[in-house]
């Protein structure tokens, strides 16, 4: 029967060696998707990792759980992959950056001070338009 908070909380010289549980219970599943992109065969991995996480969840000797981190850590540097997958948008990814924002002194200015140069484009374009012209002919 629980009668406080302190009761239902876990030791406090505890927590640090959950949270790093629970980061290598993450980082293997990251590492994992980047090895198996397809969801369907992704889960049954997933399956498989949780499974050996919880196979040693009751362990309590602190060697054997340092031996099990150490092995787990090992299998974590072993299987990680060259090219991790990148979501496209992120800075590694593929679509990063590919639609660049207006410059803001386009915005507040708009294209008055590029006049000059689109005239001179367009002169450009029409003398390579003659030049071919001419050269088909």
């Amino acid at each position: 029967e629980i009668h406080s908070i302190k009761q239902m909380l876990p030791p406090r010289y505890m927590v640090p060696h959950r949270n790093y549980i629970m980061r290598l219970y993450r980082q293997s599943l990251r590492s994992s998707l980047d090895w198996v992109v397809d969801r369907d065969e992704w889960r049954g991995l997933v399956l498989q990792i949780r499974a050996r996480f919880d196979a040693y969840k009751n362990i309590t000797a602190q060697r054997e759980i340092d031996d099990i981190i150490q092995q787990t850590e090992d299998s974590l540097k072993k299987w990680e992959h060259p090219l991790p997958y990148a979501s496209p948008t992120s800075p590694l990814g593929s679509k990063f950056m590919r639609d660049d924002p207006i410059p803001m002194h386009i915005v507040e200015n708009g294209l008055a001070d590029y006049e000059d140069e689109w005239e001179s484009l367009e002169k450009y374009t029409q003398e390579e338009e003659n030049k071919r012209k001419l050269i088909r002919y």
